[in-house]
């Protein structure tokens, strides 16, 4: 094993509700609360934008992420609560 690495990183308005590491691309994939986007975040805690979409409700997050990595896919949990 390698020694444990710490990534800081910061991104405006971000509530994190869940996150995946994608080994392939070498990056955390993280859902939101209350924004309808994926960021993904580099080791060196540089932050982008991964999927935005604005046709999801407004107050929908994402639950759950896992990359599957044989099928080259990420796979989301959307919640959204009653109103």
């Amino acid at each position: 094993g390698r020694k444990p690495h710490v990534v800081n990183f910061r991104s405006r308005n971000l509530f994190p509700e869940s996150f995946a590491w994608d080994p392939k691309s070498q990056h955390f994939i993280v859902g939101s609360t209350r924004h309808q986007k994926l960021i993904a975040v580099s080791d060196a805690g540089v932050v982008e934008s991964l999927i935005i979409d604005t046709s999801l409700p407004e107050n929908s997050s994402f639950l759950g992420l896992a990359v599957d990595r044989y099928n080259n896919r990420l796979l989301a949990c959307i919640h959204r609560p009653p109103s």
